[in-house]
């Protein structure tokens, strides 16, 4: 009996500390997450158990933010033997406005080591001609690939390549951006739907 009492007052302890009228909920799992939470109520049928009545608002720091991922709104001409920029000017996520749409690049506010990868297809490449596929990192390159068109029983092929690399970048004023070459030997189409790149901070 006197251990049931024991538990009993402990239990009631517990509960009455957990939760008040207004209660604040704070939880750190490699980032933070932080909600407040008002209007909540305690039942005491079951030890344990809480049920909140109100409105519960959480905020995130998620650890591998700033992220980005940016396409091609149109078809985008390719000249020969010239670097060109890649025009991604569409976000499909921009967790931290960090990507610029007019000047193509990422550009985080956050120090840390970033996850950048870089895809593109390039349509009816000639037999013999190549792509070179950058990542660059203010203005200079940060990691690329090269892929030729080496099938002489194909004259024409789709071209597609794919390269990724671990960049830091300093939170201020390092930026990201895509580019690729050919020597096709004359202008080629970069089309919408394939063509893309992404990235997010990974510490």
């Amino acid at each position: 009996m006197a251990l049931t009492r024991i538990l009993g007052s402990f239990k009631d302890a517990i509960l009455t500390n957990v939760v008040s009228s207004s209660a604040q909920i704070a939880s750190d799992v490699s980032g933070s997450i932080v909600g407040g939470v008002s209007g909540s109520s305690v039942s005491t049928g079951s030890f344990g158990r809480v049920e909140v009545a109100g409105n519960l608002s959480v905020s995130a720091n998620l650890p591998n933010t700033p992220a980005f991922a940016v396409t091609l709104s149109g078809t985008q001409v390719i000249s020969s033997v010239t670097v060109t920029k890649m025009q991604y000017d569409t976000e499909v996520l921009d967790s931290d406005d960090a990507f610029d749409v007019a000047s193509y690049r990422f550009t985080p506010q956050k120090e840390g080591f970033y996850y950048i990868h870089h895809q593109l297809q390039l349509f009816r490449l000639d037999h013999g001609k190549r792509v070179l596929l950058y990542i660059l990192k203010n203005g200079g390159t940060a990691k690329y690939g090269m892929g030729t068109h080496s099938d002489p029983d194909t004259e024409l092929y789709d071209f597609i390549g794919n390269i990724s690399c671990l960049v830091q970048l300093n939170g201020s004023t390092d930026y990201i951006e895509g580019q690729v070459y050919t020597n096709h030997g004359s202008n080629i189409n970069a089309e919408v739907g394939v063509n893309h790149m992404f990235g997010f901070r990974v510490i």
